[in-house]
């Protein structure tokens, strides 16, 4: 599978002739680009770590949110959702019990990049 998006290729072919005449030349096969080219973006999201976001949600102290069944626009896999909850217990950020602990309180407060 070839590691390039149809949305991508399309934006690209766009930018052929917008400010004066120009002419996009492919260098693969139109078959490549119906059958590799994957159809669209994933979100972000949906293939990044989730300890960051998680942090941030936990740090609004806002006492209804529960991260396992919280409405994202782009709902990532319940398997990252506790993979970034165990990663945030690992290094302290939140207790046993999910919530926030004064570390992750000060971890929120950076703009870092957690593991």
């Amino acid at each position: 599978r070839v590691n390039d998006f149809r949305v991508q290729a399309d934006q690209r072919a766009g930018r052929a002739g917008r400010t004066q005449s120009g002419k996009c030349y492919r260098l693969y096969p139109s078959s490549a680009y119906l059958d590799e080219f994957l159809d669209a973006t994933v979100p972000e999201i949906q293939r990044s770590s989730l300890a960051g976001t998680v942090l941030h949600l936990k740090s609004l102290d806002l006492p209804d949110i529960d991260i396992l069944h919280f409405d994202f626009l782009d709902p990532p896999s319940r398997e990252s959702l506790e993979d970034a909850l165990r990663q945030l217990y690992l290094i302290d950020a939140i207790d046993e019990n999910g919530l926030i602990t004064k570390v992750g309180q000060r971890m929120a407060g950076y703009n870092i990049s957690l593991p």
